[in-house]
Order: C-alpha cells, then structure tokens, then sequence
C-alpha cells in the first residue's frame, strides 16, 4: 500500500506541474483566439481537462536547471524517473565527496528511484506526512465523488417522478429540428411541470426534459432556436463531457487551475451551441438573444433550478454570451473548423501522454590530473587529451585491477555507452580485459556530451565510469579502474505459511550515492537470480558498505503479489526489505503473500 500511495502522490504532483504549464499555454492561445468560433476555444480548454486523467507515457528532458538542484528534487520523485536517473549522485566506496550528473537512464534495466528510508528519522517525518496527506487527500476525493453522485441521484429521482413522456406532436417537432441538425439518433423527451425551461440530463448523450406547456407557451421562433440549442447539445455528448469534467475536478479538487478550467469549458460550450443555433437556422441574434432572456426570467419563477444543460446559466455568462453574439461582423459555424480539428488532435498528442522533466545542464569538462602510480591508490588514474577538440578514432586504455591486491584482473566485460546528437544510445560496445587486466576501447567518431564505461565481472562490485561535457567530454587516454572483491548476499523467501518457494525471481537493484567529476564513479548493481528448490537466493556482487536507502529487492513469482517493473520507473518493493546484518549473513527470509485467483470467460459479441 505505501509504494501505491506514494505513486499516486507523485502522480498528482506531477501532473500539477504539468497541468499549470498547460493552462497557461491554453489561456494565451484562448486570447490569441478570443474573436474566433467558440470551437476552437472548448476544443483547447477540453484538452486541459483531459491532461488530469491521462498519465503520461513518456518524459521529454530540458536541462535548465543548475547541476546541484535536480539532484535534491527528483529524488524524492520517484515518478519523474528517468529525470531522477539523470540527476542522481553515484559513489564508489571510500571514494571523494558525490556531485551531479547529468545523463539520461541507462537503457537496459529499469531506472530505480528510491524514496528515503523509514530508518533516517527526517525522512521518516517526511514519509509520514506524505501518508497524512494521501490520505486527506483520498477521503476528499471519496466525499467529494459522493457529494456529486448523491447530489445527481436526488436529481434523477426528482425527475423520474415528475416526468412524463412527450406527446405525439412534440416528439415530431424535435425529430424535424433534428433532422436539420443532421443528427441520426433523435433523444427520448419529457414532460414536467416542475422545470422551468429546456435542458439536457443524463450520462452520455442524454435526454431532453421540458416545461409541459413549453411548445406553445412561447414563439415558434423562440421554441425552435430553443430546442435546437438543446439538440445541439445531445449531439455533442456534451453530457458525458461535463461527467468527466466533474470527476477530473474531484481527483485535482485541490488545483484552482482545474476548476477555472472547467468554468472556461462550460462557457465555450454554451457558446459553441449558440453558434450552432445560429448557423442553422435563420434566426436573428436579436430575437435569439430574447428567447434567452425569456429563458432566464422563467427560471427564475421556478421552483427548482435547471440541472445539467440549459440555455441559460449565471447572469455574467448570459451577459457574455449576449455581448459576443451581437458583435458586428461575427460568423457562427455549425461545427468546428478542420483547422480547429486538426491543431487540438496535434497539441493532445503531444502534451497527452508526455510529462516535461527539467533536468540539469552540463558543466564545462575538467581534465583528469595526471596520476601514474596506480598501485598506490584506489581510485581511477588517468592521463588526460586534448579537451579542445574531439578527434574520430579515439581510443582510451582501460586497464582494471583488484581494489585490495592491486593485481590485474582478466576477462573484465566493459560495456560502452555514448550520448549526444546523432548517437544512437543503445549500442553499446563490449570489450574484455586481456591477462594484464588491459582492453583498449574505441570511442565513437561523432563527438557525445556523455561517455559512460561499465566494468562488470562475476565476484566483483559492478560500477559506472563516467564522463560528461560541453561540446563533448575531455577523455583520458588511460585509466585505471579498481574493482572491489563482491560479498556474498542472500536469503531465503517464503510464503505465509513458512513454505519456501521455489523459482523466485530476485532483483537487486542499488546505485550508490556516488563521488568524483569527470569520471565519477557509483556502485551500479542491476543483478537478477532465482530462488532455489529450498526458496533460497544468493549473489557475490554485493560491496562490503551499502547505503540502505538506495538498496531495492524485487520479488516476482506468477502464483504470488508481486513487483511489476518497468523501464524507468522503480517503485517501492512490495515485499519489507530484511536487515542488510542478516542479508550478509544470508539468514534474511522474505515473505511473499498468496495473490487472490481470477477467472471469468471471454465470448464472442
């Protein structure tokens, strides 16, 4: 439940963000627009609404943000996380004070974000006012949601008994108003004495309800334009849009941007149905503008409010509407234009499913010092090139030795990443150590902002090697890295009942704080293995120090609840995290709880 809680808060508080940008983006094109169809207006500020309940599917990164502040921001967003990767500080062990870094996630395995820890007593504060506050925020929603259903069943049930089917005649004569509006499908009608004009109510298209004596209790010019006013609504599914809208605004209660947005939506509605009146029948504004009058004198001699779609609405909305239909030189269009069409299709499909990252922007390379005495030290040495220019052809002398022994280490796997425009990101190149601990790695032709080297090989700690700068990097054209002799890992998991499970899928995910600039160096851990018949699990990769708060253990096994992961985003583990004593000492035991069975049927329609 909590790594639930927490995903929805940083979805919430991402899509605020998001949702800010976009109104204002909105409201300038709005103004930009304000003497255009109502149309293009309704379809822009829907879109806005429609952001609140779309997650995003991918992020699009802008560096702007100087090189410390990412870091203290996105680790406590674990929903941002490829920003988050971006910006976190990696260490090697026992290595200099950690800086930022700057590039993206690493393709392969998922990008683990984690929240802070229950064990730091801050962080502990923190996380409980994040519970406090998921579930005000919950209990909210639940009432709110509740107010509107309550509210809109004593609305239906009040109608239910007052209501009545429409005659013969009336049915005919909005069947012909349909038919004008080109529309296929005629709603139901119905008569009641206690609704004082025309309006739509229901949950998609919705029905027309009217005063019982309305069709001649004013002008057949008035009662036509009306009517089609009403129609044009049911054609619209305006009905269901103002549904979505009211359950957008109760999950975003707390953003005044989303209830200004629903208020600009609903007069752009009344507006586009204006213009459908108008375009559509030969009405004049004038006496088109009367019959709202008329409307809006009668609802106020009713003894209940017209719910749902009416004509009229808050006299300052009349006033506006009145103001924009009777300004000289205005066309009114039936339906949107295909340029209004086209333009909001292309803005949601950008906007929709993408969520804006500030990242950090790089800063200038700073060369390596020079350091030949590489038995003397634990850290990478390297003897820098030339940083002014970046020359095709590179190649950069990587040798790895034992942290402790010092002695060469063979058959270490490097695996080469480059970032920067025309890279492709995701080939990476592989070399091996030769028996000196040698391989010489060839650097990309075009010149990257990042360089990244991986060196991995069983019964040692895995790290990251890494290098940025504007235009490109100052690489070395030697180094020596030193890799830490891995600790064995493990334990056992089991179900409720005591039960070891076998065939466990185990992930252990750890990125450390990290040190240095230019290379700067982290403990990258992305391990996975399986449970054995006894339910019992191990790895020798592991360092000897580990930051418990960026260590993260998955667990997935078909018959039992487990963690669902995904490229970049890495979610609190579902299965409590055992003490790193009793992971050293492999004694730790993991319980996984038995998932309910589903099952059901799928026919043919």
């Amino acid at each position: 439940m909590e790594s639930i809680s927490h995903a929805i808060a940083d979805y919430l508080v991402q899509q605020s963000c998001q949702l800010t940008g976009l109104f204002v983006l909105v409201l300038f094109l709005s103004w930009a627009l304000r003497n255009s169809s109502a149309h293009w207006r309704y379809l822009l500020w829907l879109v806005v609404v429609t952001k609140c309940i779309v997650p995003p599917v991918f992020n699009l990164s802008f560096a702007v943000l100087p090189p410390n502040a990412e870091s203290k921001t996105n680790r406590h967003t674990a929903y941002a996380a490829t920003a988050a990767g971006n910006a976190a500080t990696q260490a090697l062990p026992n290595a200099l004070s950690p800086v930022a870094s700057t590039e993206p996630a690493r393709p392969a395995p998922f990008i683990a974000t984690p929240l802070p820890s229950a064990s730091n007593s801050a962080d502990s504060t923190h996380i409980t006012l994040r519970a406090w506050l998921m579930t005000l925020w919950l209990a909210t929603v639940i009432v709110t949601l509740a107010s509107i259903g309550t509210k809109a069943w004593k609305t239906h049930r009040r109608l239910r008994q007052a209501r009545m089917p429409a005659d013969h005649d009336t049915c005919a004569l909005v069947a012909a108003l349909a038919k004008r509006l080109g529309m296929r499908r005629i709603p139901t009608i119905y008569l009641a004495n206690s609704v004082a004009q025309p309006f739509v109510w229901g949950w998609g298209r919705g029905s027309i309800y009217m005063p019982q004596h309305f069709v001649n209790g004013v002008s057949v010019e008035q009662r036509d334009a009306i009517l089609t006013h009403e129609l044009a609504h049911v054609s619209r599914w305006d009905a269901a849009a103002n549904n979505i809208q009211l359950f957008a605004q109760a999950i975003f209660f707390f953003h005044p941007l989303v209830w200004w947005a629903n208020k600009k939506i609903r007069q752009e509605r009344e507006k586009c149905c204006d213009e459908i009146v108008l375009a559509d029948t030969k009405t004049s504004t004038r006496l088109y503008c009367e019959a709202i009058v008329e409307m809006l004198t009668m609802e106020f001699e009713a003894r209940h409010a017209s719910p749902g779609l009416a004509v009229t609405g808050s006299t300052k909305n009349i006033e506006d509407r009145i103001v924009s239909i009777l300004t000289p030189g205005r066309s009114f269009r039936r339906r949107p234009t295909r340029a209004a069409i086209v333009t909001t299709i292309l803005v949601a499909a950008f906007v929709l499913p993408t969520a804006l990252v500030l990242t950090t922007h790089a800063e200038p390379a700073a060369t390596v010092a020079p350091n030949s005495d590489a038995s003397n030290t634990t850290t990478p040495t390297a003897t820098a090139s030339n940083k002014n220019a970046w020359a095709p052809g590179q190649v950069i002398d990587v040798r790895v030795i034992n942290a402790q022994t010092k002695e060469p280490i063979p058959g270490v796997t490097l695996e080469l990443q480059n970032m920067g425009p025309g890279i492709n990101f995701g080939d990476v190149k592989k070399s091996t150590t030769d028996a000196d601990g040698h391989s010489l790695v060839k650097l990309c032709d075009l010149p990257p902002t990042a360089v990244r080297i991986y060196p991995s090989k069983p019964g040692f700690v895995p790290l990251r090697v890494y290098w940025e700068g504007q235009p490109s990097p100052a690489m070395p054209k030697s180094i020596t890295i030193p890799l830490e002799p891995g600790k064995a890992f493990g334990g056992t998991v089991r179900n409720e009942a005591g039960e070891p499970i076998p065939d466990v899928l185990v992930s252990i995910d750890y990125w450390a704080t990290g040190s240095g600039k230019n290379p700067h160096i982290r403990d990258n851990i992305n391990h996975k293995t399986k449970t054995d018949k006894d339910g019992h699990w191990q790895v020798d990769i592991m360092p000897a120090t580990i930051e418990t708060k960026e260590l993260h253990i998955y667990l997935t096994h078909p018959n039992y609840i487990s963690d669902h992961l995904k490229r970049g985003f890495g979610p609190i583990p579902i299965t409590e995290q055992p003490p790193l004593e009793k992971l050293f000492d492999r004694t730790a035991e993991m319980v996984m709880k038995k998932g309910e069975t589903l099952s059901g049927r799928v026919t043919a329609s």
